[in-house]
């Protein structure tokens, strides 16, 4: 079986990689000069600079199973310290109750003790123990879900930043199954995200894992890794993918700049306004719902000081609520990470 993978970031590597271990041949085709899409570390005066994301969330375990897999496991770190994040709330840094796991509160005396909502809006979060589950059909927004079952403010000033920060889109554009299943799950066995949070510590055997680890280099040496692990898997970069077309019972992709390659299977890893291009004749129905996939983008700022400017700080870093600040957060990378 010839397999051909458009796209070489993350998912398109590991494609590659697992059809070639699996035996097929493959052709792995990307449009820029370098693999590893968003995923790009850079070293530079001493520094270990995360230009994309700079970790990778334990709770979908399949970058750290991948990690052990490809020889990585050695190299996977955990923050150092307590994950505590701060929140920007009327002009000032102020903590994210402990037990509010993505901003959601699992435990009551701490978020009782927050100044960061009013009496009132503690009342509404503390009634999520009764509100009714919502039934299983559909989809629906992270957002919608969870102001549902905690309120708006909960959503807005602690849920919304944080996860907001880890996705780089609005918690109420964002799918609940798509992301979150295990939210709609933990409601559905337990009746509320409280009571699931309450179980899950009565029945924990060992602390909690961290939310976030990375790799002691760098996300970019999971990128080299997979990349070395190819074996004889044809890689061609600069390779724009204009359309593809059926030839046969197989597929023909054709590109700009490069000879056209047959293939009995095909996998886009790619932007959905470049799959909608792909497939105008191939899939004229896809098009339109690719098409209406919205992106957000996002700029990166890396900063450097003299530790002797700096004090240590108390947390990993804050999170900003939607139009408080013109950034939506801020990392201390030399403090979150060894």
């Amino acid at each position: 079986m010839k397999a051909l993978v458009v796209g070489g970031g993350i998912t398109g590597l590991t494609a590659a990689y697992v059809l070639a271990r699996a035996g097929a041949g493959v052709v792995l085709a990307e449009g820029s000069s370098r693999l590893g899409g968003k995923v790009r570390t850079e070293v530079a005066d001493g520094f270990l600079i995360e230009h994309g994301p700079d970790a990778f969330l334990t709770v979908r375990p399949a970058a750290l199973e991948l990690c052990r897999e490809i020889g990585l496991g050695p190299e996977v770190v955990a923050p150092r310290g307590p994950e505590s994040v701060l929140v920007w709330h009327r002009d000032r840094l102020l903590p994210v109750p402990p037990g509010a796991g993505m901003g959601m509160p699992t435990r009551f005396v701490p978020f009782l003790r927050s100044p960061l909502f009013t009496p009132l809006q503690k009342v509404r979060a503390g009634i999520e123990v009764v509100v009714p589950s919502v039934g299983a059909d559909g989809d629906l927004s992270i957002g919608a879900f969870l102001r549902r079952r905690y309120g708006n403010a909960v959503v807005d000033r602690v849920a919304g930043p944080l996860i907001s920060a880890i996705y780089g889109a609005d918690a109420d554009e964002l799918s609940l199954d798509a992301l979150m299943p295990r939210l709609r799950e933990a409601e559905r066995r337990h009746g509320s995200l409280v009571r699931a949070g309450m179980a899950a510590r009565r029945s924990a055997r060992a602390p909690a894992a961290p939310m976030l680890m990375t790799l002691r280099n760098g996300l970019g040496s999971m990128v080299e890794a997979l990349a070395q692990r190819l074996g004889p898997t044809e890689v061609r970069l600069d390779a724009r993918l204009d359309r593809l077309e059926r030839g046969g019972a197989r597929y023909v992709a054709r590109f700009s700049g490069g000879a056209p390659v047959t293939a009995d299977v095909v996998i886009l890893a790619t932007p959905a306004s470049v799959t909608a291009a792909a497939l105008g004749d191939l899939a004229p129905a896809a098009v339109e719902p690719l098409r209406s996939i919205t992106y957000r983008s996002t700029l990166s700022v890396t900063l450097a000081y003299g530790a002797e400017d700096v004090a240590d700080p108390a947390a990993l870093g804050f999170v900003v609520p939607r139009g408080a600040l013109p950034i939506t957060a801020c990392t201390w990378s030399s403090a979150k990470w060894p």
